[in-house]
């Protein structure tokens, strides 16, 4: 990943997450952090074509990571 990709992440933990409130009927409004972050490994994954929930850290440290690649 890019620095830029590590900055933004860094940047959703810092702010955490929304303030969850139901709407009548139990909708949530809102973004927990978890939600926050997996919308944008979904978006990371999307761009470098892998399985967003099969991210580990990778040895090397820093921008890498391992993942399963998307069928071709």
């Amino acid at each position: 990943m890019t620095q830029e990709e590590m900055d933004h992440i860094i940047a959703i933990n810092r702010k955490g997450g929304d303030p969850v409130m139901y709407l009548s009927g139990g909708t949530p409004i809102g973004q927990s952090l978890a939600e926050k972050i997996n919308d944008y490994w979904k978006k990371l994954a999307a761009k470098y074509r892998f399985k967003e929930f099969t991210v580990e850290p990778s040895p090397k440290g820093g921008l890498f990571f391992t993942a399963e690649p998307l069928d071709q």
